[in-house]
């Protein structure tokens, strides 16, 4: 099965709310949102050889800073999983961005996982199957 995979470092933001700001215009209300989604979306373009235009299935794991006052094992706090996970699909299908999916409704299987991270090491692992 024919994949695309590729691994984005960085603190993964997720997608909230936007705001009117006048004249038509709306902008996120994370301020940190549009330069994650950029890092998204360099990441994919130097990793994506061709416009996906069929179904697929992506694999998404947020790695998430652990901080030192929590021993819990699971991840069960904000951000929200499908917050992240419409900025990671936003990233790789908008026009604005480097467009490796030809639209986010080509996504028929999803499978989302935020964790604690391990080694330091935070971001996303994408993984795309066709």
């Amino acid at each position: 099965m024919p994949h695309l995979q590729f691994d984005v470092e960085g603190i993964p933001v997720p997608q909230g709310s936007f705001r009117h700001i006048g004249n038509g215009r709306i902008i996120a209300a994370n301020p940190k949102l549009n330069a994650w989604r950029e890092t998204i979306s360099i990441k994919a373009q130097e990793t994506a050889t061709r416009l996906l235009d069929v179904p697929v299935t992506i694999d998404l794991v947020f790695v998430l800073p652990r901080p030192k006052s929590v021993t819990r094992r699971y991840h069960t706090v904000k951000p929200d999983i499908d917050k992240l996970t419409r900025a990671a699909l936003d990233s790789i299908s908008l026009e604005r961005y480097t467009q490796i999916l030809k639209d986010d409704s080509y996504v028929t299987d999803l499978h989302a996982a935020k964790r604690y991270t391990l080694d330091g090491w935070t971001g996303v692992h994408i993984k795309l199957f066709w």
